[in-house]
C-alpha cells in the first residue's frame, strides 16, 4: 500500500515549500504559551476521518486555553495516531498548563522519540524540569535548544534564570548576556537540519510525513522507471520532511537533469518550483552561494517569485551580504507569512550592519 495515497507529488511539493522557510527561526517558543503550530494544517483529498475532527478540536481547545478539555481530545487522537510526536508534545503542554509536571515530562519523552530535534518539545521538558526542581536536567535541555537554535534568545534566558536557581550568578550572567547578543541578531542561526512536522491523511489515521519511512519509494524508483521522476520528488520530499536533505538532495538533481516534457509527464511542478524545492535543501545544508545562484534562476523566468526572494534575502544574510539581503526583503510585499519572514531577516541584516 502506497504510505502516502493521498498525497500527490505536486501536493508533497507545495506542502513543503509552503512550511520549510528555513533561517527564520528567532527563538524557541515559550514552553507554556501556545500549542505546537505543525499540529494544525492536516491534508486530505476526501472527507476528512474522525481523527482529524478530534485533533482540529483538540486545537481549537488548547487556543482557548480548555486545558483539561484539550487534553482529553489530544488523548482521543492518540488512540488512533499513536505515533505522532507532535500530538504527545502539545497535550505535554496541557498537562504544564494544568501543573501535572511529570505527566508533561512523559508526553515530551514520547515526542522525542519521533521529533529528537525539536527545540520546541526540550523547552517544554527543560520548564517541567525547572517546576521540580531538576535543575540540572532543565539545563540539559535548554543547553539542546541552543544546540538545535544557537540564536534562541528564549533558551539563554531561561537556562539563565535555571543558572541563578542553583545560585551559579556568574553562569547566569554569561546566559543573559549571550540572549541579549541573541535579540540583537550577532548570534549565527546554525544549520536548519531538523525535520518539518506535516501530518497526512493514511486510512483513517493521520500519520506525520517527517516519520515515513522511504522504502516504499526507493522500491518504486527502482522498478517503475516509466514514473521516474515522479518517484524521486516524492522521495526527495519525504527526506526533506525528515530532515534529511542530502539526500533529498541527490534525487532533485536527478529530476532537474530530466526535460521540460518528462517533468509534465509525471504531474511534477514547473522546473521554477523544483528549483525551490532544491533552494531548501542547499539552504539546510549551508551551502548559500548554490541557492542564491538557483534563486537567480528562477527570478530570470519568474521576477517576483517572492519565495524565491525570501530564499536569497535569507542566504545573503547567512553569508554577510546584509545591504542585499535588505533590498530582497524590501520586494516582498503580498504573502503574509514570506512578509513576517522578511520582516525577521531585515531586522537582522540591519542588526548586524551596527
Amino acid at each position: 500500500m502506497n504510505q502516502l495515497n493521498q498525497l500527490s507529488p505536486s501536493l508533497l511539493l507545495a506542502v513543503l515549500l509552503s512550511l520549510s522557510m528555513p533561517g527564520t527561526t528567532d527563538a524557541a517558543p515559550e514552553a507554556q504559551t501556545s500549542p505546537t503550530k505543525q499540529a494544525v494544517p492536516v491534508l486530505q483529498r476526501k472527507a476528512p476521518p474522525q481523527a482529524v475532527k478530534d485533533l482540529e478540536q483538540a486545537v481549537k481547545l488548547s487556543q482557548a486555553k480548555k486545558w483539561a478539555l484539550a487534553h482529553a481530545a489530544y488523548t482521543k487522537v492518540l488512540k488512533t495516531s499513536p505515533e505522532l510526536g507532535v500530538v504527545y508534545a502539545d497535550r505535554a503542554l496541557c498537562s504544564i498548563a494544568l501543573g501535572k509536571f511529570q505527566a508533561a515530562i512523559d508526553d515530551c519523552n514520547r515526542a522525542i522519540k519521533f521529533q529528537k530535534d525539536s527545540a520546541e518539545v526540550y523547552s517544554r521538558r527543560a520548564a517541567c524540569y525547572t517546576a521540580l526542581k531538576k535543575y540540572d536536567l532543565a539545563i540539559a535541555d535548554y543547553s539542546k535548544v541552543i544546540s538545535i537554535l544557537p540564536s534562541s534568545a528564549d533558551a539563554y534566558r531561561n537556562r539563565a534564570r535555571v543558572y541563578e536557581k542553583k545560585g551559579n550568578k556568574s553562569k547566569a550572567v554569561q546566559d543573559f548576556s549571550m540572549a541579549a547578543k541573541a535579540l540583537s541578531g550577532k548570534l549565527p542561526v546554525g544549520k536548519d537540519t531538523g525535520k518539518t512536522t506535516v501530518l497526512a491523511v493514511q486510512g483513517n489515521k493521520i500519520v506525520d510525513l517527517s516519520t515515513v519511512s522511504t522504502d516504499k519509494f526507493d522500491q518504486a524508483v527502482a522498478k517503475d522507471t516509466e514514473h521516474k521522476s515522479a518517484n524521486l520528488m516524492q522521495r526527495a520530499t519525504v527526506n526533506m520532511l525528515r530532515g534529511d536533505a542530502a539526500k533529498a538532495l541527490e534525487d532533485v538533481n536527478v529530476v532537474l537533469k530530466g526535460s521540460d516534457a518528462d517533468l509534465k509527464k509525471d504531474g511534477l511542478p514547473p522546473r521554477p518550483k523544483i528549483l525551490l524545492l532544491r533552494i531548501t535543501a542547499y539552504q539546510k545544508l549551508a551551502r548559500h552561494e548554490d541557492a542564491i545562484a538557483d534563486c537567480n534562476e528562477v527570478l530570470k523566468t519568474a521576477p517576483g517569485e517572492e519565495q524565491a526572494l525570501i530564499s536569497r534575502a535569507i542566504s545573503e544574510l547567512a553569508l554577510g551580504k546584509n545591504k542585499e539581503a535588505i533590498v530582497d526583503a524590501d520586494k516582498i510585499k503580498t504573502n503574509p507569512r514570506l512578509m513576517n519572514a522578511a520582516k525577521i531577516v531585515k531586522q537582522r541584516a540591519e542588526a548586524a550592519m551596527k
